[in-house]
């Protein structure tokens, strides 16, 4: 009996079928959100620069966690630079209370 023999059915493998479709949609969409910022569009850059250098230099243990982090802070940037004029009304009110 060779215990790893199927080892690839525990661990997985690369399905790089998933992975080319998924960064195409990624560069996909950062074409779209870029066309969407405008003038400001350098922002974009600015943040997936960070991201990417971010992730070169952690391990894949950690990675995962502070990209999620970086995500959302990304996401609440995006919401003040992007959001309506009721949208930044909210946000001024809701940091006056905090």
């Amino acid at each position: 009996m060779n215990i790893f023999q199927n080892r690839d059915r525990f661990f997985g493998k690369p399905n790089f079928i998933s992975i080319r479709g998924n960064m195409y949609e990624f560069w996909k969409l950062g074409s779209e959100i870029k066309s969407e910022l405008g003038d400001k569009e350098y922002y974009l850059d600015k943040y997936l620069n960070v991201i990417f250098e971010t992730l070169a230099d952690l391990d894949l243990a950690t990675a995962s966690s502070v990209a999620d982090d970086i995500c959302w802070g990304i996401l609440a940037d995006c919401y003040i630079v992007c959001g309506d004029d009721e949208d930044l009304i909210k946000k001024k009110v809701y940091f006056l209370k905090s």
